[in-house]
């Protein structure tokens, strides 16, 4: 953990998971035998939390890779206005808008603050009543989204998350979100085929998928390519398709291919997986590696 001139303090976080995914960092602290925070959890307990939702422009993150930075000291940013730039600002203006939601999760008030430049840049809702870290993400995600798609959809610009951060006042355990990157991989395309037009349409809907931040859009993107192998598979009572040979950019996913494999209806006996180190590993035998 590693502290700037300005205070602010981030971690570095080495690589785990699946690249491209959003992953989350918890912090637990330990109190002294007998302290009633004690029983502090990973997961959160039932009580009251304050979530902060930090905003970004698309295309500017706030941290590099590999990093997880509290949300206290980000003060994020997004196209809309909502005070005057720090230098600009007295006690008489401006300083935050408060949104208030009413719902099925009750009336929840979240309060706006603007960054240096008078931009949104954070949204927090600091009486939340949850079970868990998720529950109180889940809740206040939902009782904001309403105003946030409100507000994209009147003003005409993104309103963007690149950040969720929830505390358990009581025993000030945090919970962080990041973008787990994708690990850097050597220049090594193995196919000798040509690319036919058909093949051309799948890489484009996989880099789309690759390249977007929403899940939505990426799982139609998903969906249509498996929709499209789906198409070509022989009818039924005719066999499967005889075999592939799917490439990886990281260890550790030959059970995932393989599973997807056979919901796409390929053969595993005829079916391989080559690693970015190059070893080919033959699905049907227990995802062993062997040299190829």
């Amino acid at each position: 953990m590693d502290s700037d001139t300005t205070g602010r303090t981030s971690t570095k976080i080495d690589y785990g998971g699946i690249g491209g995914q959003q992953h989350h960092l918890i912090i637990v602290p330990v109190f002294p035998p007998g302290d009633p925070r004690s029983d502090a959890s990973p997961a959160g307990s039932s009580g009251v939390y304050r979530v902060s939702f930090v905003l970004h422009r698309p295309g500017f993150p706030l941290t590099p890779e590999w990093n997880s930075t509290p949300a206290v000291t980000l003060k994020g940013d997004s196209h809309v206005r909502i005070a005057k730039p720090a230098p600009e600002r007295s006690d008489r203006d401006i300083d935050s808008v408060r949104i208030q939601s009413f719902g099925d999760t009750g009336t929840l008030t979240f309060v706006g603050y603007p960054n240096d430049a008078g931009c949104l840049g954070k949204i927090e809702v600091v009486d939340i009543r949850a079970d868990s870290f998720q529950d109180a993400e889940t809740k206040a995600y939902r009782a904001l989204s309403s105003y946030l798609n409100l507000a994209s959809t009147a003003l005409d610009v993104p309103l963007r998350v690149f950040q969720v951060e929830s505390v358990e006042l009581r025993t000030e355990g945090r919970r962080n979100s990041f973008l787990n990157p994708y690990q850097e991989v050597f220049l090594s395309i193995p196919i000798k085929e040509p690319i036919t037009p058909e093949f051309a349409g799948y890489s484009f809907l996989y880099r789309e998928a690759l390249n977007t931040n929403s899940p939505i859009y990426q799982f139609l993107c998903f969906y249509k390519i498996l929709e499209g192998i789906d198409k070509r598979r022989p009818p039924s009572g005719e066999g499967k398709i005889r075999g592939a040979v799917v490439f990886a950019t990281a260890r550790g996913y030959s059970r995932q291919a393989a599973t997807l494999c056979r919901l796409a209806g390929v053969d595993l006996s005829r079916t391989s997986i080559v690693g970015r180190d190059g070893l080919r590993v033959n699905l049907s035998e227990g995802c062993s590696r062997q040299e190829g």
